[in-house]
């Protein structure tokens, strides 16, 4: 029998269960002062809004540290050890905890997605982000 992640999640993060379904990454975005926040709240972290709307926002960003996880209490994890996990930052503004895909190091850029787990719940993940390829033809910045 597998196990399920713990499935208390407050209210606010309900967003982020639903952006996952669709297929996108959207973080609560304050329409008042444009504040881009994670972990979800009832308020802006900055102006203490209410009027915060989900919305698409980059998923770029820096992994400032990463560990990895090889032993855990909780049932979920121990069937998956071992997990790399990270804080992540994103470009957009907020720093976040996800788990990070082996190949993502300290320092390196990754992009980062929602996934829906077996419990119906979003988690993020983060990969190495695309990089874009040199001196393509064209690219003023590949002439001497």
């Amino acid at each position: 029998m597998t196990s399920l992640p713990q499935s208390t999640r407050s209210r606010a993060a309900a967003g982020l269960d639903a952006a996952a379904r669709r297929g996108r990454f959207e973080l609560q975005v304050c329409a008042d002062c444009g504040t881009v926040q994670y972990p979800c709240r009832d308020a802006c972290v900055r102006c203490l809004s209410e009027a915060l709307d989900w919305r698409c926002v980059p998923s770029e960003g820096t992994v400032l540290a990463r560990t990895v996880l090889r032993s855990s209490a909780e049932p979920w994890f121990g069937e998956r050890l071992p997990i790399a996990i990270g804080l992540v930052h994103l470009d957009c503004g907020p720093q976040l905890v996800s788990f990070l895909d082996a190949d993502s190091p300290a320092g390196g850029r990754v992009s980062l997605r929602l996934e829906l787990g077996a419990s119906g719940r979003a988690a993020l993940h983060a990969a190495p982000a695309p990089t874009e390829p040199a001196g393509r033809p064209g690219d003023p910045a590949a002439k001497g």
